[in-house]
């Protein structure tokens, strides 16, 4: 089976937006101690079996970090907007063609009480080879 989440992390930082705030902060399951903001959280929360033959969803819940409500409100607007642009349903991540790219929920601002850092959560699915 392919690494869907190493898929996601491609995805992620082949956004220009993304990755030029972040560089290589985008991080699987969580936030390390002491990590360097901003930065990018993703887990896998579900996914299915093959839909089609050979195919399979893959669903990621997606925190944009920052130390700063706007600093995660404009990582997270940098995220939602190049998967909404013209022709962002489909794309190329670490070799792999993912279809039907979209974002499913989310987009809400938060802060973490414990560490005071600043998030916006989203979810984002997409079609993957199996």
């Amino acid at each position: 089976m392919l690494d869907a989440g190493a898929y996601c992390r491609s995805l992620i930082l082949a956004q220009p937006g993304v990755a030029g705030p972040i560089g290589a902060r985008c991080y699987e399951r969580s936030l390390p101690e002491s990590a360097s903001l901003p930065a990018v959280v993703y887990d896998m929360s579900g996914g299915t079996g093959e839909t089609e033959p050979g195919y399979q969803w893959r669903t990621f819940e997606v925190i944009c970090w920052a130390a700063t409500r706007d600093g995660a409100v404009a990582l997270y607007g940098a995220l939602s907007d190049a998967l909404h642009a013209d022709g962002a349903d489909q794309q190329t991540a670490g070799g792999e063609v993912l279809s039907g790219i979209e974002e499913v929920g989310g987009g809400v601002p938060d802060m973490d009480p414990e560490t005071e850092y600043h998030y916006v959560r989203t979810t984002i699915r997409f079609l993957m080879a199996t």
